[in-house]
């Protein structure tokens, strides 16, 4: 059934591929999201038997079960896995088309995203110098955790992202830029300083951390893991969102926290905090820029490898690769994508 409520099953091959997704994709989608089809269907002002149909609609299509339930919880199948991620894809290649088809001839608008840590203590310095060297681009800058940068290039929101933590990197276009150290810090008084320590040695302390979905979060889980401990281990745990205030805290001896150097520098240069010298903790972290596959604008984006300088060697940056945009590349992925659930 199309737009119009006729009944019309999608086409196959090149030429019959549409890079409009039918509404039952939408549908699929939120119930991606919710689990639920009662909570999907208020999303959506549907009813439930109709949220229903457009699942089993999908489901008929691609010959394979795309959900199934257990332990009266619902879950996606690994093929409705599959279709999630291509559909996310598309998605947000016609989003990304639309919006250029609407921008002003000759103008463009450079959407970009950071994690915390490099939005606020790398990136501001590197705007500034691309804004004014690249006057007729406009730039909006979004910093948040790396779980929701994710979620936005997955909606086609950004462009492309900086990202610290960790992803799936079958799904995404990425390039490491840089290695930074990864460190424990603590206050210029504390007891803890001045001797080699175990890891062991810091879990009576108060861990005041990111939360989750935080790239800085997960590395740090990653890396306890390596010493068989998580951070529940600590003795006390404190989630706090803000550097500025998770800094203040470990500074006036609240406890203690794990950072990327670039995100203590001005504390650790004045003395308000201390490294602490942990036996045996990873020195390194990669920070990487990631960029949804399959989604670059049309030509290269002026200057972007001045949006790079310092990350890497060379001429300073990563260039984006130029692939099939907007709508002819949402159709060969839909091509794509039905190929491989019905193969």
């Amino acid at each position: 059934m199309d737009y119009n409520g006729s009944q019309k099953r999608p086409r196959r091959g090149r030429e019959g591929g549409s890079a409009v997704l039918d509404f039952r994709y939408d549908t699929f989608l939120d119930l991606c999201e919710t689990r639920n089809y009662s909570r999907t269907a208020e999303n959506l002002g549907l009813s439930q038997p109709t949220v229903t149909q457009h699942i089993q609609h999908l489901e008929r299509h691609y010959g394979t079960d795309l959900f199934l339930y257990r332990n009266k919880q619902l879950y996606l199948t690994e093929k409705g896995e599959e279709l999630c991620r291509q559909v996310r894809r598309i998605r947000g290649m016609i989003r990304r088309a639309e919006r250029q088809m609407a921008a002003p001839a000759g103008r463009r608008t450079l959407r970009v995203g950071a994690t915390k840590t490099i939005g606020e203590f790398v990136l501001p310095a590197v705007v500034d110098a691309y804004l004014r060297q690249n006057p007729d681009t406009d730039m909006d800058l979004y910093v948040d955790n790396t779980r929701a940068l994710l979620g936005r290039l997955n909606a086609g929101v950004l462009d492309f992202a900086y990202l610290e933590g960790f992803f799936d990197k079958g799904a995404y276009a990425h390039r490491l830029l840089r290695r930074e150290s990864f460190l424990g810090v603590c206050a210029p008084d504390s007891p803890l300083l001045g001797r080699r320590l175990a890891l062991e040695d810091l879990l009576d302390q108060r861990l005041i951390i990111r939360e989750p979905g935080s790239g800085t979060r997960e590395i740090l889980e990653k890396m306890l893991q390596q010493f068989s401990y998580g951070v529940d281990s600590f003795r006390h745990v404190s989630q706090i969102s803000s550097f500025g205030a998770l800094k203040a805290l470990v500074a006036a001896g609240e406890g203690i926290t794990f950072l990327y150097r670039p995100a203590a520098g001005k504390e650790l240069a004045a003395g308000t905090l201390r490294e602490l010298d942990i036996e045996g903790f990873p020195p390194a972290a990669g920070v990487q820029l990631r960029h949804a596959r399959g989604h670059r604008a049309r030509g290269a984006v002026p200057g972007l490898s001045q949006l790079l300088p310092g990350f890497s060697g060379g001429d300073g940056g990563v260039r984006a690769k130029r692939r099939e945009s907007g709508r002819a590349a949402a159709a060969q992925t839909i091509q794509e994508t039905q190929e491989r659930l019905h193969g």
